[in-house]
């Protein structure tokens, strides 16, 4: 079993700084930054979901490697892309959200 802390907020509100910060503090965890997964051109705002399979894969590949908490900062800021990335994850994930 495994943690998925997602941290959220809009554009400039530290996330990525919050996820940078938090994961020294975290004994046995790995930081994603969902903005490095979703690079294309042309870029699409509708493209979400590229983003949050990567993601997705990545959380996968953490948690079999044995990380016990994964953060993973942008990239869910809506009930529809929790979802569907929740989809993509084993059921057995517990998942706190830090809003900035």
């Amino acid at each position: 079993m495994f943690e998925l802390i997602l941290i959220n907020g809009c554009g400039g509100a530290g996330k990525d700084t919050t996820g940078r910060l938090l994961l020294p503090k975290l004994a046995n965890a790995a930081l994603i930054d969902i903005k490095a997964l979703s690079i294309t051109n042309p870029w699409k705002y509708s493209d979400f979901q590229i983003g949050l399979k990567n993601a997705a894969v990545l959380i996968n590949s953490y948690a079999e490697a044995g990380y016990s908490q994964i953060i993973l900062t942008g990239g869910v800021n809506s009930q529809d892309r929790l979802d569907y990335l929740i989809n993509l994850l084993p059921k057995s994930i517990r998942i706190p959200l830090v809003s900035r």
